[in-house]
């Protein structure tokens, strides 16, 4: 599995390039469909809630053939490692193919 830390909404630093937290993004998370999306999402939600990580639900989009489906969430990180413990645990979601 892929993880990407994707920061488009994120303010760097006008000095450091560095993330000013708190931040606010879109994160799409890609998941197969072999194993039961709404379960899936249930997965990811509980690590949002244990993690306390604000969040909205945005969209699920299917993939073309049927294979994947995409995961639309609006999130709020408080800090660097705040987002280091997301995106650790979003690497042990076995369904979870590709977070960006």
């Amino acid at each position: 599995m892929a993880i990407h830390k994707a920061h488009s909404n994120g303010k760097p630093h006008p000095d450091s390039g560095k993330i000013e937290f708190p931040v606010s993004y879109e994160i799409k998370i890609i998941v197969t469909v072999e194993r039961s999306v709404i379960i899936t999402k249930d997965d990811i939600e509980s690590l949002f809630h244990q993690i306390k990580t604000p969040y909205k639900f945005i969209q699920e989009k299917p993939s073309k053939k049927g294979n994947y489906s995409s995961l639309t969430y609006s999130i709020t990180l408080l800090n660097q490692a705040h987002m280091d413990e997301l995106y650790s645990g979003l690497n042990k979601i076995e369904a979870i193919k590709l977070a960006i």
